[in-house]
C-alpha cells in the first residue's frame, strides 16, 4: 500500500505499515557479533586468536527494549570492572544500530580470565 504525492511515492505512516518483530533468537545472534566486535577491539585480535572462547549471550525483549546478558572471557591482567563496563556500552550501541531496538540493560560477566600469552612464558620458566 504506497500512497502516490505529486508523481512520487511515500510509505504510509508506520502505525499503519505494522512493527517489525525481531526474534530473541536472532536478537541473540546480533549480540554475539556486537560481544565479538567489542571483545576483538578491547584484546586487538579475535577471542579465537587471543585464546579466548567466544562471548555467549541470553536476550529477553520486554516492553519494547531488549535486556542483554553477555559472558565473556578476558586476558588477565585487566580492570575487569572498566573492561566490562566499557564492553556493555559497546554492546548496547552495536546491537541498537544493528536492529533499532532499544537497549534497557546490558549486563557483562566475565566467565574465565586468561593469562596473557607473555605472562605464561616468564612463569614457565
Amino acid at each position: 500500500m504506497r500512497l502516490v504525492e505529486g508523481g512520487a511515492e511515500r510509505l504510509p505512516p508506520a502505525a499503519v505499515r505494522g512493527a517489525t518483530v525481531v526474534p530473541d533468537r536472532v536478537l541473540a545472534r546480533l549480540t554475539d557479533q556486537a560481544a565479538r566486535e567489542a571483545v576483538t577491539r578491547h584484546e586487538g585480535a579475535p577471542p579465537a586468536r587471543a585464546g579466548l572462547r567466544p562471548p555467549q549471550s541470553s536476550v529477553s525483549v520486554r516492553g519494547g527494549a531488549a535486556c542483554i546478558a553477555v559472558s565473556v572471557d578476558l586476558t588477565c591482567p585487566v580492570d575487569t570492572a572498566g573492561v566490562c563496563a566499557a564492553l556493555a556500552a559497546a554492546i548496547a550501541e552495536r546491537v541498537h544500530d544493528l536492529t533499532g531496538l532499544p537497549v534497557a540493560d546490558t549486563t557483562v560477566s566475565v566467565r574465565r580470565l586468561v593469562l596473557k600469552e607473555s605472562l605464561r612464558q616468564r612463569r614457565v620458566r
